[in-house]
């Protein structure tokens, strides 16, 4: 026998561990993977919850590097199969669905399809067009479609890299101690505030909370950290400081006596790490209440209660909610001793429930726009084009202008119709029975930790959505996705480990994967080069057009930045590229109207005999003259009161008509 080696015991290890070695080395490439991901879901937030594009394009780059890498480990890897969750189904339906939104569609196809879209396109064109879209904001829809994207891609990774024990602890541990700072950094900045963010960024509306513009925004996103602890608390409570059998305490004892046995007990077996998970909840729940969300906090207290009571229900202990105590009264004491209860206890006296139509105008704007459900058709008005819908149907002059519903489930119906809104609905039922599904059915600290911090996820941030969750905030959605990836995963595999057969027993091929991932690095090149254009249209409109003084700068220095704003606008059309160019055109015309001035006989005659200062004044005074208002209050008073040719000829100036 030539390989008699291989029927000995030496053979047989060495077998085995050069198994073990090809089945290591796609690790290499996991594991930065895996730092590149936890590092985006760190600093996606402290940047205004990454709203702006600048910070969108590094996420996508990092997100296209750990696709990169993953593709590298799926070649390299021995395996044959890999879980993908059905979940992702859905999130791919919603950006197909995106997708179809955006695509032009013949006249008979769209009056067929489309509802009052078809109306409104003619409206703005002046004739039947030959193909009209579905959203009445494609630039809008588009948007989201990249959102989607970058959803979708963060919920696959997040089910890829979070598996070991260690792996997901990590996780969960980032995320609660940059929750805690969040909390920290909120509540310092809210009682030194200046009407600055950061002490150095000035807001020109909103009310905001830590580096988020929006409470709200800011209390989902916190609302995430403090489910990331809550799952700690199982994982973390697992690790006993003997190794002795666990007390049996009898029931016929008096119910306190049970209970004071209970709390001895705990607080005999507190360690460091537990004391530090109890303490974090705590802090991020104190930011919650800080933030003064009525919402979050709303959302809060509903999870805190339906997560104690399903795992009662599904663990069958008696001690768990003791933990709730100590998380309460540290909540309590902070938020208290930094005087956020009082203002929070103010703001929900200030809510009038028989005017709630009047002080909450939110029921009057979801009041108005219902009928948009049934009137845009079967697609929907387009991704993130609520804006638009929302002023058709307006039933009163308008005080605020709501750019989004401020609620996620009817959002979703308006702008993707009955469809789009089935498919959010079955995303998150689907995560809900993952919850479910380990909370009952995980026999390890893992699996019941994972259980626990789903149910108090799904339930706050569904609670939260009624109120604006902010899921159209990129740190929220990122993060959103990448947690529901990893309980996705556990579902899944948790079916796979068990021996009675469940429908969750789902993987697919690794051709299969690699497909999926070519296809999603093609999708995030795409993204991530358009919004390096966007970032480089927004460095360019730094200048603020209604700041800008007559002395600011020159009208050749404003020659050369419109000619380069209008090369970045050749390369991508953008609604906001083009309003600027339009605004940095009229600020040239009233520079050149400035010069016009001065030049003037009988201004430079007057400006002789002022002093400095009054000279001074007076530019400014003229200065004033060139706005556009005042332009054509000029052209109506010579048209009125002088001539029509005094006003035909102020109308042709050079600068009125460049």
């Amino acid at each position: 026998m030539s390989h008699s080696d291989d029927m000995t015991l030496k053979g047989t290890l060495e077998k085995r561990e050069a198994q073990k070695k090809r089945n290591s080395s796609p690790h290499l490439f996991s594991q930065p993977a895996r730092w590149i991901l936890i590092a985006v879901l760190i600093l996606s937030p402290w940047f205004f919850g990454s709203i702006q594009n600048w910070p969108q394009q590094w996420i996508s780059g990092a997100l296209l590097i750990c696709l990169g890498l993953w593709w590298f480990e799926t070649a390299m890897d021995s395996r044959e199969r890999q879980i993908v969750p059905y979940l992702s189904l859905f999130v791919l339906g919603g950006l197909i669905w995106g997708f179809l939104q955006i695509m032009p569609m013949p006249d008979g196809l769209g009056s067929w399809v489309l509802g009052r879209q078809t109306e409104i396109w003619q409206q703005y064109s002046g004739e039947p067009p030959a193909a009209i879209k579905a959203s009445l904001n494609p630039e809008e829809t588009w948007g989201q479609i990249r959102l989607l994207l970058i959803g979708l891609t963060g919920l696959l990774l997040g089910c890829r890299h979070f598996r070991s024990t260690r792996d997901l602890a990590t996780l969960l541990t980032v995320c609660t101690a940059n929750g805690v700072l969040i909390s920290f950094f909120g509540m310092v900045q809210k009682l030194t505030w200046q009407g600055q963010m950061f002490w150095f960024y000035t807001l020109e509306r909103g009310t905001p909370f830590g580096p988020f513009v929006n409470r709200n925004n800011g209390a989902g996103y916190l609302l995430m950290c403090l489910a990331c602890c809550v799952g700690l608390i199982p994982i973390v409570m697992a690790n006993r400081k003997g190794t002795g059998p666990v007390p049996i305490v009898s029931k016929e004892m008096p119910i306190w006596r049970q209970y004071q046995f209970y709390i001895a007990y705990f607080i005999s077996e507190l360690t460091a790490p537990k004391i530090a998970v109890l303490i974090s909840a705590g802090v991020i729940g104190a930011g919650i209440v800080g933030s003064l969300s009525r919402g979050g906090v709303s959302a809060m207290l509903l999870a805190g209660i339906v997560t104690i009571l399903f795992y009662g229900m599904a663990r069958r202990t008696k001690n768990f909610s003791l933990l709730l105590l100590p998380i309460v009264l540290i909540i309590a004491g902070l938020a208290t001793w930094v005087g956020f209860y009082q203002q929070l206890m103010a703001r929900i006296d200030a809510l009038d429930v028989q005017g709630i139509s009047e002080a909450n105008l939110r029921l009057q704007n979801w009041q108005n726009t219902w009928p948009a459900v049934s009137e845009m058709g079967l697609m929907g008005s387009g991704l993130g084009s609520y804006r638009q819908v929302h002023r058709f149907y307006s039933a009163a002059p308008e005080t605020r202008l709501y750019a989004y519903a401020e609620n996620q489930f009817f959002q979703a119906l308006v702008e993707a119709g009955w469809v789009g809104f089935t498919l959010f609905c079955l995303a998150w039922g689907m995560a809900l029975w993952y919850a479910l599904f380990l909370l009952y059915r995980g026999q390890s600290a893992t699996s019941v930790g994972v259980g626990t911090f789903a149910i108090f996820l799904l339930v706050a941030e569904g609670t939260s959505a009624c109120f604006d969750f902010g899921l159209y905030l990129p740190a929220n959605a990122l993060l959103m996705s990448v947690l529901v990836g990893f309980l996705a995963f556990h579902a899944h595999s948790l079916a796979t480990r068990l021996k009675k057969k469940s429908w969750l027993r789902f993987d697919v091929s690794n051709r299969l994967v690699q497909f999926l991932l070519l296809s999603l690095f093609a999708g995030m090149t795409l993204v991530t080069i358009d919004l390096s254009r966007r970032s480089s249209q927004d460095r360019e409109m730094t200048l603020i057009t209604s700041k800008v003084n007559h002395d600011s700068l020159t009208v050749a220095d404003l020659d050369s930045k419109i000619k380069k704003m209008t090369e970045l606008v050749h390369r991508l059309p953008t609604i906001d590229g083009l309003n600027y160019i339009a605004e940095l055109f009229v600020l040239r015309a009233r520079l050149m109207f400035h010069e016009t001035i001065q030049v003037d006989g009988d201004f430079k005659n007057a400006a002789l005999l002022l002093t400095p200062d009054e000279r001074k004044a007076l530019l400014e005074d003229a200065w004033k003259m060139t706005s556009l208002m005042q332009i054509l209050e000029n052209g109506q008073f010579l048209n009125r009161n002088i001539s029509k040719f005094q006003a035909t000829r102020f109308l042709n100036s050079p600068f009125v008509q460049e």
